[in-house]
């Protein structure tokens, strides 16, 4: 048997740099590149932006923003800012460095990073920095990747990009942000929510439900969301959602368990039920009627890491 091998990578050294530098040291970069006599494309479809608040780990949220980007240049290879804003933080600090594939003489770079960490005091200077270094005729993503403190310097920050990508599992106060998110998408343009890509399993559970049950609309639907401590956001979207398409009557339900998870969602109308289950990586549907209890139906879960879904969020911009 023969082997072939595949493509290899190379990953360029840090390049530090203070924001007035940056071109420097991206040029510096490049150099590294091409240091070996190798031929040097851009291979780049996309600029994303994305925006992040450290907490008491200041390390933690670019390692975080970092491990989101490596699962989403293999789709989509881009120029990426990710910006930590940190309170500990006496100065800003810009670390440049890119990843290639190697194809015999030529490397194509599949990612150009550009970490930036400021203090709070520099957060209204985010737009200014970012803007000059974005590449011309390329689509840009931001990703709001913080809580929701301020809807100005969100604001000043979607007006970077073409398309703009949230996480409302991190709005700690999600019945004051989430009509925030409501106007923002009434306001500009499009907005992608991950958590609401991440309730698709769930939707798609209710809608095969409907399908063995019978319902005539205006038919009053009373039912209970059960959720994890963290998971108020995403109860109240699922619940805006059953609202919205069948005038439920819903009530949320904090469980014990610390995460930010569905538990269970159980509708009743007309005699009739529907109740959906997290059962470790699915979600178990039970249908039943006066007269028929249907199987039960096991679905595949939402899987998808926070790379992944950002990554589906761009391909359905």
């Amino acid at each position: 048997m023969t082997t072939i091998a595949g493509p290899q990578l190379f990953r360029t050294s840090a390049h530090a740099a203070n924001p007035g530098e940056l071109q420097q040291a991206l040029t510096a970069t490049w150099q590294e590149l091409g240091a070996a006599g190798n031929d040097v494309a851009r291979a780049v479809t996309i600029n994303f932006v994305a925006v992040g608040r450290a907490g008491s780990d200041g390390a933690a949220a670019t390692a975080d923003m970092q491990g989101a980007l490596d699962h989403l240049i293999r789709r989509s290879p881009a120029r990426a800012f990710l910006v930590t804003i940190d309170a500990a933080a006496a100065r800003p600090a810009v670390e440049v460095r890119a990843i290639a594939r190697d194809r015999g003489s030529s490397r194509h770079v599949l990612l150009e990073s550009i970490a930036v960490r400021l203090p709070p005091s520099w957060s209204p200077h985010v737009p200014g920095l970012v803007r000059p270094l974005l590449i011309n005729d390329l689509p840009t993503h931001v990703y709001w990747a913080d809580d929701w403190h301020d809807s100005a310097a969100f604001d000043a920050m979607r007006a970077l990009g073409d398309h703009t990508v949230v996480d409302s599992r991190r709005f700690t106060l999600p019945a004051v942000q989430l009509p925030e998110l409501h106007r923002a998408r009434t306001t500009g343009g499009p907005v992608t929510d991950l958590d609401w890509l991440r309730l698709r399993p769930w939707r798609r559970a209710c809608a095969e439900g409907f399908e063995r049950l019978h319902f005539l609309p205006g038919t009053t639907v009373q039912g209970v969301i059960r959720h994890g401590r963290g998971g108020t956001s995403t109860a109240t979207l699922l619940a805006h959602w059953l609202e919205s398409r069948l005038g439920a009557q819903l009530a949320l339900e904090e469980g014990e368990t610390p995460d930010s998870a569905l538990e269970n969602v159980t509708l009743r109308f007309a005699e009739q039920e529907l109740e959906v289950t997290r059962t470790g990586s699915c979600v178990l549907l039970k249908a039943s009627t006066p007269a028929v209890c249907y199987l039960p139906l096991r679905l595949p879960g939402s899987r998808g890491n926070e790379g992944e879904l950002l990554a589906a969020a761009i391909d359905i911009a």
